[in-house]
């Protein structure tokens, strides 16, 4: 599997939840498609065809907009690492980058001053946006 793949384990996952193999994925498709360029799909060695899109939601289920939203976020976690950053997903979906993520996770254990420094530079940062 790919690194920063996220569609294809997807689909395998719903298609095996349905019981679903990679031949009779790929007969639904009209005209049909190989067992091969499913599993390429599903391992993130080939992206998903838009065209294929409104099929694959259909036969496994699921909404066209999911599907969208997370192929953006594998195109943006490609394209992020392409250009030297590593990008994180939260689990309501809005990117974190990789240094904010180590910053969070450093916090706990860098000393009160550093700790209050942070925290002083941030209530600035955000009361700049807010304005």
């Amino acid at each position: 599997m790919k690194k920063n793949s996220i569609v294809g384990p997807y689909i395998k996952s719903k298609r095996t939840e349905l019981g679903l193999s990679q031949k009779a994925l790929g007969q639904a498709f009209e005209p049909p498609v190989t067992t091969q360029f499913v599993s390429n799909i599903e391992r993130g060695a080939t992206p998903l065809p838009p065209t294929h899109i409104g099929k694959i939601c259909q036969v496994l289920r699921i909404k066209e907009e999911e599907l969208l939203q997370m192929m953006e976020k594998e195109y943006a976690s490609k394209l992020t690492h392409k250009v030297g950053l590593q990008i994180d997903f939260s689990p309501g979906g809005i990117p974190i980058p990789s240094w904010l993520r180590k910053l969070v996770e450093s916090y706990p254990s860098a000393s009160p001053e550093v700790q209050q420094m942070l925290k002083e530079a941030c209530e600035r940062i955000l009361s700049s946006i807010k304005d």
